[in-house]
């Protein structure tokens, strides 16, 4: 199997897992910032109440199908 050239990502993105299978690519990315601003009261948090996982399809890669999975933190206000 050839080396897969992973193309560029916005730079609050980071690419977690690349799997290149014969008929498909899945590539899973997650925010590279660990805290956030709260919207109400604009203070930053860490606290993660849980994670949500967005799947979207995207153009052939390299002749494959390709799936990006982005993995998104829920956040807590303190």
């Amino acid at each position: 199997m050839s080396r897969l050239r992973i193309p560029d990502l916005p730079r609050s993105l980071v690419v977690r897992r690349v799997v290149a299978l014969d008929n498909r690519v899945e590539i899973e990315v997650g925010l590279r910032k660990r805290s956030v601003l709260c919207p109400d009261c604009q203070c930053p948090t860490q606290r993660v109440h849980s994670f949500y996982q967005r799947k979207l399809a995207d153009l052939p890669w390299q002749g494959r199908p390709a799936t990006l999975f982005v993995s998104v933190p829920r956040f807590f206000c303190q």
